[in-house]
């Protein structure tokens, strides 16, 4: 079961005391439209200032954006309305962002630097962790799992174990994971780290009716249904 989006909608988490200056976001998403600026997941250290966000650019484009200013990859998306794992990831120091995208229906996977460098944000804790509308850009779609790694810049290769399990996810000790698999949107989001970065304000969102990427018990492989 996933949560659907209609770009308007937002999931605010608290940020549990982590800090954003660098590193690496992950969601599985079912995009509707590849077109506008579609917010993924975003940190936030205080209003209109953001630490890192993943977002789609309105050509389809994965971008890693910081302060408002995207960063893109070369390459788009190759359809909406299909799953894919998205990421984002910046290493330590002023370097170039790397974005990945892997598509569920060919199992495929892109990975490439984005086109310019972005130097660290601020070591400060921030206010929110916003799923579907960092920057105040909305996402359109449905959405089934997110996590943040801290100041941790995952490679290429760690990347590519995610779409095989949950607890892939698990064994890359995310800083903070959420899945958006509840059966009522009066269920909370938590971070099921147990670091506690849970849910403090819902707008919106409903309960997806147009398909699914679900979990198989005991952390086995994902299973879609589109």
């Amino acid at each position: 079961m996933a949560r659907h989006f209609s770009g308007t909608d937002e999931i605010q988490l608290s940020t549990a005391s982590l800090i954003a200056p660098y590193g690496t976001f992950a969601a599985i998403v079912y995009p509707s439209t590849t077109v506008g600026w579609l917010g993924i997941i975003g940190y936030r250290i205080s209003s209109g200032n953001w630490a890192m966000s993943m977002e789609i650019n309105p050509t389809g484009k994965i971008s890693f954006t910081q302060a408002g200013i995207g960063n893109v990859g070369a390459t788009s998306l190759p359809a909406a309305n299909e799953w894919y794992l998205l990421a984002a990831n910046k290493a330590s120091g002023t370097v170039n962002p790397r974005v990945h995208q892997y598509r569920f229906s060919t199992s495929t996977w892109v990975h490439e630097n984005s086109v310019s460098t972005h130097a660290d944000s601020a070591s400060t804790v921030g206010d929110l962790i916003s799923l579907g509308h960092p920057e105040g850009d909305g996402f359109k779609g449905e959405y089934r799992l997110a996590a943040f790694w801290s100041q941790v810049s995952l490679t290429d290769a760690q990347l590519e174990i995610l779409p095989g399990s949950l607890m892939d996810w698990y064994s890359l000790k995310p800083s903070a994971m959420w899945l958006t698999d509840q059966s009522a949107t009066t269920q909370a989001v938590v971070d099921i780290t147990g670091t506690g970065a849970n849910q403090s304000v819902l707008t919106g969102t409903a309960i997806s009716t147009i398909g699914d990427a679900s979990w198989a018990q005991q952390g086995q492989n994902i299973i879609l249904v589109n």
